[in-house]
């Protein structure tokens, strides 16, 4: 897990091709009150709008995991939030 900065996203890019690629996210305090995933976004795009991605739960946990497949291209991939 990573400590997210202020920016609203949590990403990398994937330049060379990627089976598989775990992103997590663990929030002290305040949650925010969307937190998403995203894949494929150029530098420019990431974090995407909020209907790019799929939707992440909290459920009991301080934090959220996702997995990408099959990541490549230089593009990013990463977790997004909205307070």
């Amino acid at each position: 897990m990573v400590r997210l900065e202020p920016s609203p996203s949590r990403a990398r890019p994937f330049h060379e091709p990627t089976r598989f690629a775990s992103l997590g996210a663990v929030f002290l305090g305040d949650r925010p009150s969307t937190i998403r995933s995203y894949r494929g976004l150029t530098y420019f795009e990431r974090p995407g709008t909020p209907d790019i991605g799929q939707t992440l739960d909290f459920g009991d946990e301080p934090g959220v995991k996702v997995e990408f497949h099959d990541l490549y291209g230089g593009l990013y991939s990463g977790i997004a939030r909205e307070w």
